[in-house]
């Protein structure tokens, strides 16, 4: 047994060899630091927490109005009913009132700066001086619309033409300004653009269009333009005097009177009892002593600055063409009265058409209803052709006293009743017709068409 215990067989020893591990030893060193790659790592790691900080904020500052108008969107600004600016109402002035009280001259002290002769080259120069300056200051409410259209030519190039007219800034209803022009330059135009007095420009949109004045209201939406803009533009002021005391009168004719745009010219008043005698409505006309073309547009004001009228191409036309007006000299300006017109525009600003009858007609005097023994109401000269007054039997000759039960005393009247109505209403309208015995009373529906 001893001897066994003390023998050391191969296998043993090669089994103590394999078995142990003296001789592996693993001793972990410390990485040396590299403070390079560190700073480098660090600058890495702020750089990239910065571009993300500014890509976080650009993204709330670009993205937070988006997301607010869409959790909080706020309400649409009204659109207040458009009442159209009228100077105050002037007085008409006796002679006698011109006349000054030789006394009370006599008790004038003279003035201390010497004050040019009213008939010498000074006193001349300084007279349109002031008309310049009255010129100026009303031509801050006049827009310069653009209008372009595309078209083809005949050999197959593409084109583009553009055409001007002079607008009038008439109103603001909250959230446009309302620029009334002539319809015919703009009428065919793919898009309008306004030029405001102080070289503002935006898009402007047609609002309303009445074919028979040949007018049209355009809209220019307040976001379009800077907050400083709106507040420089002024709305014009539309004179409130009679017709009677406009006739020797000095006006003033801004926009295009000479078929150029941005031009002026001065002259007075010289007839207001001419009537352009139109489809539904008739409209006062002012003559004045202003050469004119076929190409003028734009508006007459007085020398206050406030508006008196509006000429167009169309009306020149339609002077010309129309044998009613071989009488009037179509060389000279005219314009059609704004008070005539204030009706129908503060209608059209306020996205209200006017339908179509299609009537034409006159104010009959009292003297001669009278001596006439004609019933009183709108008296119908002549009917459109293929009208709507035509197709439902109204005639020429006719006197229209009611319609829809409104009692109608004039020819006025009429036109300022159909403004108060739409396309497609039906009107039961009562007339009174000449006879053989006498006038007899009718009443006939009548489906109002489009303007």
């Amino acid at each position: 047994m001893a001897e066994e215990t003390g023998k050391t067989t191969p296998e043993k020893t090669q089994e103590t060899t394999l078995s142990s591990t003296d001789f592996m030893r693993e001793q972990i060193k410390q990485r040396p630091l590299n403070r390079k790659k560190l700073l480098q790592r660090t600058l890495l790691t702020v750089s990239l927490a910065v571009v993300f900080g500014v890509v976080a904020l650009l993204t709330f500052v670009l993205l937070e109005p988006l997301v607010s108008r869409l959790l909080y969107p706020e309400p649409e600004p009204e659109v207040n009913h458009v009442t159209l600016v009228d100077a105050p109402a002037e007085e008409e002035v006796s002679p006698e009132d011109l006349i000054a009280d030789e006394n009370e001259m006599n008790r004038q002290e003279p003035a201390e700066d010497a004050v040019p002769e009213p008939y010498s080259a000074q006193g001349y120069a300084m007279y349109y001086t002031s008309l310049r300056t009255t010129a100026s200051e009303a031509s801050r409410s006049l827009v310069l619309i653009t209008g372009v259209k595309s078209g083809t030519a005949w050999s197959g190039t593409a084109f583009e033409e553009s055409g001007l007219v002079t607008g009038l800034v008439i109103a603001d209803n909250g959230q446009s300004l309302l620029i009334l022009c002539a319809l015919e330059s703009v009428a065919d135009a793919e898009e309008l653009t306004a030029r405001f007095f102080d070289g503002s420009e935006a898009k402007a949109l047609l609002l309303t269009a009445d074919e028979v004045s040949g007018l049209c209201v355009l809209q220019v939406a307040h976001a379009s333009l800077s907050a400083d803009a709106l507040e420089r533009i002024p709305v014009a002021v539309l004179a409130s005097s009679s017709l009677s005391i406009l006739v020797g009168q000095p006006v003033i004719a801004l926009g295009a009177p000479a078929g150029v745009p941005d031009s002026v010219a001065y002259g007075c008043v010289t007839s207001a009892s001419r009537i352009a005698y139109m489809a539904d409505a008739n409209f006062s006309l002012l003559s004045t002593d202003i050469g004119c073309n076929a190409y003028s547009d734009g508006v007459l004001f007085n020398l206050r600055g406030e508006v008196l009228g509006i000429f167009t191409p169309a009306l020149t036309g339609l002077l010309t063409q129309d044998p009613a007006y071989a009488s009037l000299d179509t060389g000279q300006l005219t314009a059609l009265s704004i008070s005539s017109l204030r009706h129908l525009v503060e209608s059209m600003s306020n996205a209200s058409l006017r339908p179509y009858l299609g009537v034409f007609g006159e104010e009959v005097p009292a003297s001669v209803r009278q001596r006439e023994e004609l019933p009183q109401g709108a008296y119908i000269t002549r009917i459109a052709i293929n009208s709507p007054a035509m197709t439902s039997g109204i005639q020429s000759g006719d006197i229209i006293t009611a319609v829809n039960g409104a009692d109608i005393l004039s020819y006025t009247a009429l036109s300022n009743i159909l403004i108060d109505l739409s396309a497609g209403d039906t009107a039961d309208i009562t007339l009174m017709r000449k006879g053989p015995e006498g006038y007899t009373e009718l009443t006939v529906p009548v489906t109002l068409g489009e303007p």
